[in-house]
């Protein structure tokens, strides 16, 4: 039995600090990188679960570098990843947020194409079954 099931958005923000923000045509020294899963729909179950929900996802990966980050740090966060589909050779979404010393940053989206071509057909309607709570949440950008 789960407390709650979450669909939404999964993603993962790559966070480089840069020495400045460039200039059209310039260039920035990278600081420092870091790897941070996310997502709207994921941040919540995973607050849930550090709460002592029980908690299941359902969402589409890629089988990518960043889908690996995604659902690792799901699992991490003893959230169930038994309904998480992984699109063969699919993208999965995230950000680069380019931030400098003042706090300025710029965002770049890659939009990807797996959690938005998630079809009904892929998901096991069956979980729904041993659930408390179904929460749905989508980030403004899944729809543009």
């Amino acid at each position: 039995m789960f407390d709650v099931i979450g669909m939404g958005t999964v993603a993962a923000d790559i966070i480089k600090r840069v020495d400045k923000l460039p200039s059209a045509d310039g260039f920035a020294v990278i600081k420092e990188t870091n790897f941070l899963p996310g997502g709207s729909g994921s941040n919540v179950i995973t607050q849930i679960s550090r709460l002592t929900g029980k908690c299941s996802y359902i969402a589409q990966i890629g089988d990518d570098p960043i889908g690996d980050v995604v659902l690792n740090s799901l699992r991490n966060e003893k959230v169930n990843t038994d309904s998480m589909v992984i699109k063969k050779g699919g993208t999965t979404i995230s950000t680069e947020i380019i931030v400098d010393d003042g706090g300025e940053k710029f965002i770049l989206l890659n939009m990807g194409d797996a959690l938005m071509s998630l079809q009904e057909t892929q998901i096991d309607y069956n979980i729904f079954d041993n659930a408390k709570v179904f929460s749905r949440t989508w980030c403004r950008e899944d729809h543009q």
